[in-house]
C-alpha cells in the first residue's frame, strides 16, 4: 500500500520557456515557416492539494489486482485570466 499526498503552493499561469509550433499544426503565418516564442508567467493562480492511495496484490495462485484512488483540491485565487486555463473557467 502507498499513499502520497502534496501541496502546491502558489501556482503560476504559465511556465517560463520557449513554446514551439510546427507549420503542420497551421501555427505559422508562411508555409514551411516554424513559429517560436518565448512565455513567461505572468500571475499567481493559486493553490493545489493532491492525494493518492495505491495498492497491489498477488494471490497464492499467480493473481495479481490493483486499487487506486485519487483526490484534487484547487485554491483558486481569482486571478486565472488565460482561456481555458488551470484554475479558470471557460467562459469566465
Amino acid at each position: 500500500m502507498q499513499l502520497t499526498a502534496f501541496r502546491a503552493e502558489d501556482l503560476t499561469d504559465g511556465f517560463k520557456g520557449v513554446v514551439a509550433v510546427p507549420a503542420s499544426f497551421g501555427g505559422s503565418p508562411m508555409e514551411g515557416f516554424n513559429v517560436v516564442a518565448r512565455y513567461s508567467a505572468t500571475t499567481n493562480i493559486g493553490d493545489m492539494n493532491l492525494a493518492r492511495l495505491g495498492f497491489t496484490r498477488q494471490e497464492q495462485n499467480g493473481f495479481k489486482w490493483f486499487g487506486s484512488l485519487g483526490w484534487t483540491q484547487t485554491e483558486p485565487n481569482g486571478e486565472g485570466r488565460h482561456v481555458c486555463g488551470l484554475l479558470s473557467d471557460y467562459d469566465r
